[in-house]
């Protein structure tokens, strides 16, 4: 049976525009209500700037998702040549997904200038670009579902990450974009995997 991609793909994006929902109405909402109640734990909860909360575990259930469905890539083209880009790729969402989980960009934000986050931040994501952007456009040149959905998803994750070192202000902009991105990205994976199981 194949991987439902729209739907998974639909629901998702449901998901991640409802954090990024609850995101406004925390930072908008006053933190005590006219009846007296706090709204600190819902604050806490959905505040895209926090960590440790739901929009958080949610990009890092999605980068996993990734890294584990570019694994699948991987065993499904046994054989093929350029079949170990499939484990890079796995490997970089899977560091992803735990740099996320650690607060690593966090912890460097607040130890160093941002000059220096930038100096890491900016030539990594670009050279992920250059480098998923190059196998896509020249190796996989055929595969245009493929191509359309990674392409695009890595453009906006990377355009969301590097938000906060490019001085994007709205903080519920940046994290959506990676959202979406990892999205985008996701789906186009759980795709490929349906081409190479109907194989």
């Amino acid at each position: 049976m194949p991987i439902p991609v729209r739907k998974i793909f639909w629901s998702l994006l449901a998901v991640s525009a409802l954090l990024a929902a609850g995101h406004l109405w925390v930072t908008l909402a006053p933190p005590v209500s006219p009846t007296g109640f706090r709204y600190d734990a819902l604050i806490s909860a959905f505040d895209m700037e926090n960590e440790a909360n739901l929009p958080n575990w949610f990009s890092i259930v999605l980068l996993f998702s990734i890294a584990l469905a570019g694994m699948v890539i991987y065993r499904l083209r046994s054989g093929v040549k350029w079949r170990f880009f499939w484990l890079i790729f796995a490997g970089i969402f899977l560091l992803l997904s735990l740099e996320e989980a650690a607060r690593l960009r966090e912890v460097l934000f607040h130890t160093f200038f941002i000059q220096s986050i930038a100096a890491v931040y900016v030539p990594a994501g670009l050279a992920l670009l250059a480098l998923f952007g190059g196998y896509l456009l020249i190796i996989e040149r055929y595969n245009r579902p493929l191509q359309r959905w990674l392409i695009s998803g890595l453009v906006i994750f990377v355009i969301g990450g590097l938000g906060g070192v490019l001085t994007l202000d709205i903080v519920a902009l940046k994290e959506w974009l990676e959202m979406f991105g990892a999205i985008l990205v996701l789906c186009g994976c759980l795709g490929e995997v349906n081409r190479l199981t109907r194989r």
